[in-house]
Protein backbone atom coordinates (compact mmCIF):
# COMPACT_ATOMS: atom_id res chain seq x y z
CA UNK A 1 0.00 0.00 0.00
CA UNK A 2 2.87 2.02 0.70
CA UNK A 3 5.09 1.76 -2.52
CA UNK A 4 4.53 5.01 -4.70
CA UNK A 5 2.17 6.74 -2.12
CA UNK A 6 2.09 10.32 -1.88
CA UNK A 7 0.01 12.27 0.03
CA UNK A 8 -2.92 13.43 -2.26
CA UNK A 9 -4.04 16.36 0.19
CA UNK A 10 -0.62 18.19 -0.50
CA UNK A 11 -2.09 18.28 -4.47
CA UNK A 12 -5.56 19.46 -3.99
CA UNK A 13 -7.79 20.05 -1.16
CA UNK A 14 -11.31 19.64 -3.22
CA UNK A 15 -12.74 16.73 -5.17
CA UNK A 16 -14.28 18.81 -7.90
CA UNK A 17 -10.90 20.38 -8.18
CA UNK A 18 -9.63 16.11 -9.96
CA UNK A 19 -13.13 15.75 -11.82
CA UNK A 20 -11.96 19.12 -13.74
CA UNK A 21 -8.47 17.27 -14.17
CA UNK A 22 -10.57 14.32 -15.20
CA UNK A 23 -11.96 16.00 -17.89
CA UNK A 24 -9.81 17.95 -19.09
CA UNK A 25 -7.37 15.61 -20.34
CA UNK A 26 -10.74 13.70 -22.02
CA UNK A 27 -9.77 12.74 -25.33
CA UNK A 28 -12.29 14.02 -27.57
CA UNK A 29 -11.02 12.13 -30.61
CA UNK A 30 -10.64 8.88 -29.25
CA UNK A 31 -14.11 8.12 -29.56
CA UNK A 32 -17.36 9.69 -30.95
CA UNK A 33 -19.18 7.81 -28.95
CA UNK A 34 -17.51 7.93 -26.41
CA UNK A 35 -17.56 11.74 -25.88
CA UNK A 36 -21.26 12.10 -26.95
CA UNK A 37 -22.18 9.77 -24.29
CA UNK A 38 -20.21 12.52 -21.66
CA UNK A 39 -22.39 15.09 -23.27
CA UNK A 40 -21.99 19.23 -22.47
CA UNK A 41 -23.43 18.09 -18.35
CA UNK A 42 -21.03 15.62 -17.29
CA UNK A 43 -19.19 18.05 -14.86
CA UNK A 44 -22.46 18.32 -12.97
CA UNK A 45 -23.40 15.39 -13.06
CA UNK A 46 -19.51 14.17 -11.52
CA UNK A 47 -20.40 16.77 -9.19
CA UNK A 48 -23.61 16.02 -7.76
CA UNK A 49 -23.67 13.79 -4.90
CA UNK A 50 -26.93 11.75 -5.37
CA UNK A 51 -25.31 10.82 -8.56
CA UNK A 52 -21.52 10.34 -7.67
CA UNK A 53 -21.85 6.38 -6.92
CA UNK A 54 -23.45 5.95 -10.44
CA UNK A 55 -21.37 8.35 -12.52
CA UNK A 56 -18.08 7.88 -10.93
CA UNK A 57 -17.48 4.25 -11.78
CA UNK A 58 -19.22 4.64 -15.31
CA UNK A 59 -17.16 7.37 -16.68
CA UNK A 60 -14.60 5.12 -15.54
CA UNK A 61 -14.96 2.26 -16.62
CA UNK A 62 -15.62 4.33 -20.32
CA UNK A 63 -12.17 6.17 -19.59
CA UNK A 64 -10.43 2.59 -19.17
CA UNK A 65 -12.08 0.95 -22.61
CA UNK A 66 -11.08 4.02 -24.28
CA UNK A 67 -7.32 3.87 -22.93
CA UNK A 68 -7.32 7.01 -20.90
CA UNK A 69 -5.60 6.32 -17.71
CA UNK A 70 -5.13 10.09 -16.27
CA UNK A 71 -8.92 10.34 -16.57
CA UNK A 72 -9.42 7.51 -14.36
CA UNK A 73 -6.38 7.90 -11.61
CA UNK A 74 -8.10 11.45 -11.31
CA UNK A 75 -11.55 9.92 -10.86
CA UNK A 76 -9.91 7.71 -8.24
CA UNK A 77 -7.93 10.78 -6.50
CA UNK A 78 -11.60 13.02 -6.46
CA UNK A 79 -12.96 9.40 -5.03
CA UNK A 80 -10.69 8.98 -1.92
CA UNK A 81 -10.61 13.07 -1.30
CA UNK A 82 -14.08 12.89 -1.02
CA UNK A 83 -14.46 9.12 1.23
CA UNK A 84 -11.11 10.15 3.04
CA UNK A 85 -13.31 12.83 6.21
CA UNK A 86 -15.83 9.62 6.86
CA UNK A 87 -14.73 6.92 9.42
CA UNK A 88 -17.57 4.38 7.71
CA UNK A 89 -19.17 4.42 3.68
CA UNK A 90 -22.47 3.31 3.33
CA UNK A 91 -23.54 0.69 0.40
CA UNK A 92 -23.96 3.66 -2.60
CA UNK A 93 -20.08 4.82 -1.94
CA UNK A 94 -18.79 0.94 -1.65
CA UNK A 95 -20.86 0.22 -5.14
CA UNK A 96 -17.87 2.57 -6.34
CA UNK A 97 -15.34 0.00 -5.92
CA UNK A 98 -15.56 -2.72 -7.42
CA UNK A 99 -15.44 -0.88 -11.07
CA UNK A 100 -12.80 0.88 -9.81
CA UNK A 101 -10.82 -2.20 -9.05
CA UNK A 102 -11.62 -3.46 -12.21
CA UNK A 103 -10.43 -0.47 -14.19
CA UNK A 104 -7.19 -0.75 -12.44
CA UNK A 105 -6.77 -3.94 -12.79
CA UNK A 106 -7.16 -3.56 -16.89
CA UNK A 107 -4.85 -0.39 -16.64
CA UNK A 108 -2.08 -1.90 -14.36
CA UNK A 109 -2.64 0.66 -11.83
CA UNK A 110 -1.78 -2.37 -8.58
CA UNK A 111 -1.02 0.59 -6.03
CA UNK A 112 -4.86 1.69 -6.82
CA UNK A 113 -5.99 -1.96 -7.46
CA UNK A 114 -4.85 -2.88 -4.33
CA UNK A 115 -6.45 -0.17 -2.10
CA UNK A 116 -10.08 -0.84 -3.64
CA UNK A 117 -9.42 -4.65 -3.46
CA UNK A 118 -11.81 -5.36 -1.32
CA UNK A 119 -14.83 -7.69 -0.46
CA UNK A 120 -18.05 -6.21 0.62
CA UNK A 121 -19.16 -7.98 3.36
CA UNK A 122 -22.86 -8.35 4.27
CA UNK A 123 -24.25 -5.35 6.10
CA UNK A 124 -27.57 -6.74 7.14
CA UNK A 125 -28.69 -4.65 4.22
CA UNK A 126 -31.75 -5.72 1.89
CA UNK A 127 -30.18 -6.11 -1.80
CA UNK A 128 -31.16 -7.89 -5.07
CA UNK A 129 -29.26 -11.26 -5.24
CA UNK A 130 -26.87 -11.21 -8.56
CA UNK A 131 -29.42 -13.37 -10.41
CA UNK A 132 -31.87 -10.27 -10.60
CA UNK A 133 -29.10 -7.86 -11.03
CA UNK A 134 -27.59 -8.83 -13.54
CA UNK A 135 -29.73 -10.20 -16.53
CA UNK A 136 -27.67 -8.40 -19.57
CA UNK A 137 -24.91 -10.82 -20.11
CA UNK A 138 -22.72 -10.58 -22.73
CA UNK A 139 -21.62 -14.09 -22.74
CA UNK A 140 -25.37 -15.36 -22.41
CA UNK A 141 -27.52 -16.71 -24.78
CA UNK A 142 -29.07 -14.82 -28.04
CA UNK A 143 -31.83 -13.10 -27.78
CA UNK A 144 -32.43 -14.28 -24.12
CA UNK A 145 -34.03 -11.45 -23.20
CA UNK A 146 -35.23 -7.83 -25.15
CA UNK A 147 -32.64 -6.21 -23.51
CA UNK A 148 -29.63 -8.18 -24.87
CA UNK A 149 -27.28 -6.04 -26.47
CA UNK A 150 -25.59 -8.59 -29.17
CA UNK A 151 -21.60 -10.47 -29.34
CA UNK A 152 -19.03 -8.51 -30.48
CA UNK A 153 -18.96 -9.42 -33.73
CA UNK A 154 -22.27 -7.72 -33.93
CA UNK A 155 -24.59 -5.91 -32.08
CA UNK A 156 -28.32 -6.58 -31.56
CA UNK A 157 -30.57 -4.09 -33.65
CA UNK A 158 -31.44 -1.70 -30.66
CA UNK A 159 -28.00 -0.94 -30.25
CA UNK A 160 -27.58 0.44 -33.56
CA UNK A 161 -30.67 2.26 -32.96
CA UNK A 162 -30.15 3.82 -29.79
CA UNK A 163 -26.16 3.48 -29.13
CA UNK A 164 -26.17 6.13 -26.26
CA UNK A 165 -28.80 5.08 -23.94
CA UNK A 166 -27.82 1.60 -24.74
CA UNK A 167 -23.77 2.13 -24.03
CA UNK A 168 -25.04 3.58 -20.79
CA UNK A 169 -26.83 0.34 -20.40
CA UNK A 170 -23.79 -1.52 -20.94
CA UNK A 171 -21.43 0.43 -18.43
CA UNK A 172 -24.23 0.42 -16.05
CA UNK A 173 -23.88 -3.49 -16.04
CA UNK A 174 -19.96 -3.67 -15.97
CA UNK A 175 -20.62 -1.87 -12.87
CA UNK A 176 -22.91 -3.99 -11.11
CA UNK A 177 -21.30 -7.13 -12.21
CA UNK A 178 -17.68 -5.45 -10.69
CA UNK A 179 -19.65 -4.71 -7.49
CA UNK A 180 -21.73 -8.26 -7.16
CA UNK A 181 -17.84 -9.62 -8.04
CA UNK A 182 -16.80 -8.24 -4.35
CA UNK A 183 -19.96 -9.26 -2.71
CA UNK A 184 -20.23 -12.95 -2.44
CA UNK A 185 -23.29 -13.10 0.17
CA UNK A 186 -25.41 -12.41 -2.96
CA UNK A 187 -23.61 -14.32 -5.25
CA UNK A 188 -26.52 -16.49 -6.49
CA UNK A 189 -25.22 -17.15 -9.94
CA UNK A 190 -22.82 -19.63 -8.86
CA UNK A 191 -20.23 -18.00 -10.34
CA UNK A 192 -16.60 -17.98 -9.58
CA UNK A 193 -14.89 -14.98 -9.71
CA UNK A 194 -13.13 -15.76 -13.23
CA UNK A 195 -16.80 -16.32 -14.55
CA UNK A 196 -17.03 -12.51 -13.44
CA UNK A 197 -14.17 -11.88 -15.04
CA UNK A 198 -14.59 -13.74 -18.09
CA UNK A 199 -17.86 -11.75 -18.26
CA UNK A 200 -16.71 -8.09 -17.89
CA UNK A 201 -13.70 -9.15 -20.22
CA UNK A 202 -16.52 -9.76 -23.12
CA UNK A 203 -18.30 -6.68 -21.93
CA UNK A 204 -15.05 -4.79 -22.12
CA UNK A 205 -14.77 -6.33 -25.90
CA UNK A 206 -18.59 -5.69 -27.45
CA UNK A 207 -17.82 -1.92 -25.58
CA UNK A 208 -14.59 -1.41 -27.32
CA UNK A 209 -15.93 -2.55 -31.07
CA UNK A 210 -18.93 -0.47 -30.89
CA UNK A 211 -16.10 2.35 -29.37
CA UNK A 212 -14.15 2.14 -32.63
CA UNK A 213 -11.11 0.14 -31.24
CA UNK A 214 -10.35 -3.74 -31.29
CA UNK A 215 -11.71 -6.09 -28.81
CA UNK A 216 -8.92 -6.89 -26.66
CA UNK A 217 -7.82 -4.04 -24.42
CA UNK A 218 -3.94 -3.72 -24.62
CA UNK A 219 -1.59 -4.50 -21.94
CA UNK A 220 -0.37 -1.34 -19.88
CA UNK A 221 3.18 -0.93 -17.80
CA UNK A 222 2.43 -1.44 -14.40
CA UNK A 223 2.38 1.99 -12.61
CA UNK A 224 2.05 1.25 -8.72
CA UNK A 225 1.85 4.88 -7.90
CA UNK A 226 -1.24 5.64 -5.69
CA UNK A 227 -2.42 9.71 -4.01
CA UNK A 228 -4.31 9.12 -0.60
CA UNK A 229 -4.66 11.09 2.11
CA UNK A 230 -2.13 11.23 4.63
CA UNK A 231 -2.94 8.54 7.05
CA UNK A 232 -5.14 7.14 5.10
CA UNK A 233 -5.05 3.32 4.34
CA UNK A 234 -7.78 1.56 3.27
CA UNK A 235 -11.64 2.07 2.83
CA UNK A 236 -13.82 3.47 4.92
CA UNK A 237 -15.70 0.18 6.62
CA UNK A 238 -19.00 -0.42 5.31
CA UNK A 239 -21.73 0.88 7.61
CA UNK A 240 -24.38 -1.32 8.95
CA UNK A 241 -27.67 -1.83 7.04
CA UNK A 242 -27.36 0.48 4.43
Amino acid sequence: MTQGHTDISTLAAEPSAYIDQALATWDKKRSKLATKYLGRGIRKELNNRKLMNRMFPQVAVLATVTEQPEVVINLFRAFVIDISRFKVLNFFGWEIVGPFRWCAEQLNLTGYHDFFDETIEYNGARRHPASRAITRHITGDPYMNMDWLGTVEEPAPTWVGSPVPRLDHLLRDMCITATYRQYPYYNDLGWSLDDFDAELREDARFARARLGFAPDMPTFPENPEIHLPEGMTRMPRLSWNT
